[in-house]
């Protein structure tokens, strides 16, 4: 059992939403009272094509950016006290595992095919959205360049810590799929910030009253999704212990999600269909596999 004085769960937890909070929370504010594009994924093709207004502008959005980075320093540091040098080369060891068995990146190209893929062709079937409303139209290397970014900052700077520490840390400690929840409910907080300001801002002209139950309402729904996410997420990283599959799945995952219509489809009778589909991934998957071959009760080494 690990001792006292090295669980060190809580200093990853208070650095991860304190320092992404203070990053995300200041350039936000300044971008909205000076009219600036934060670098956030749906803004990302506008703020290619128009550019920084000045270098104001772009030392908010390097420090917006930066708010992806406090899971990863939290893991850094946790791990350090925890387990010293050794313990942080062995975290970066899984973060730089990409040999993995073919299968691993054809289920994260199927699984992420699919959540981003279904969801905008039903919305054509059912005549709800054009094609030119549900696809991004922009050059195909803005494409690359969103994806890059997204390895960059949500992958590598979240995955590190919520894969690649807090989540084998909580095994450890529940030997059971209870961690899956309480790492997920972990993730979603930490966007609460975040999401929070947005939701707020889009709604100027309710009262206070009116915004608080659609905000509550919408985390719950966020909250929900995040963990189903999570569940695929640690299927993924228990039978690779790899980090960087994690990173991909992330980066890809994000920008599939800009590609094709999210936004639109949240502002549609769909609204809670991209929501559901990372559950019904892992229905399916669990039906696929078996209960145990999906996610075991323990979390280690199985390269199956």
């Amino acid at each position: 059992m690990t001792s006292q004085k090295k669980n060190h769960l809580w200093t990853y937890i208070i650095l991860s939403i304190s320092i992404s909070a203070l990053c995300w929370l200041v350039p936000l504010t300044i971008a909205q009272d000076n009219g600036y594009l934060v670098p956030t994924a749906a803004n990302f093709f506008t703020l290619l094509e128009t550019g920084f207004q000045n270098s104001k502008h772009a030392l908010i959005a390097l420090l917006f950016a930066a708010a992806t980075f406090g899971p990863f320093l939290g893991a850094v540091v946790a791990t350090r006290l925890e387990s010293g040098a050794d313990g942080v080369a062995s975290l970066f060891g899984r973060v730089r595992k990409w040999r993995v068995e073919g299968r691993w990146y054809g289920a994260v190209l199927a699984i992420l095919g699919a959540i981003a893929l279904i969801p905008p062709l039903l919305a054509l079937v059912l005549g709800m959205g054009s094609l030119a409303e549900l696809v991004a139209a922009v050059p195909w290397y803005f494409y690359m360049l969103l994806f890059v970014f997204q390895l960059l900052t949500s992958g590598l700077g979240e995955e590190v810590g919520w894969r690649g520490y807090l989540l084998p840390k909580l095994y450890e400690r529940f030997q059971s799929r209870k961690a899956i929840w309480v790492s997920g409910l972990a993730w979603a907080i930490w966007h609460y910030p975040f999401v929070i300001f947005l939701f707020s801002s889009s709604m100027p002209d309710l009262s206070l009253a009116e915004k608080v139950p659609a905000i509550l309402f919408s985390l719950a729904g966020f909250t929900m999704t995040i963990i189903g996410q999570g569940f695929i997420y640690a299927w993924l990283l228990k039978h690779t212990q790899s980090v960087f599959i994690a990173i991909l799945y992330h980066a890809l995952g994000n920008t599939l999600a800009t590609i094709f219509g999210v936004e639109k489809l949240a502002a549609g009778p769909l609204v809670l269909l991209p929501a559901l589909f990372p559950w019904v991934i892992v229905v399916i998957l669990e039906k696929r596999f078996g209960k145990e071959s999906f996610l075991p009760e323990s979390f280690t080494d199985d390269r199956a």
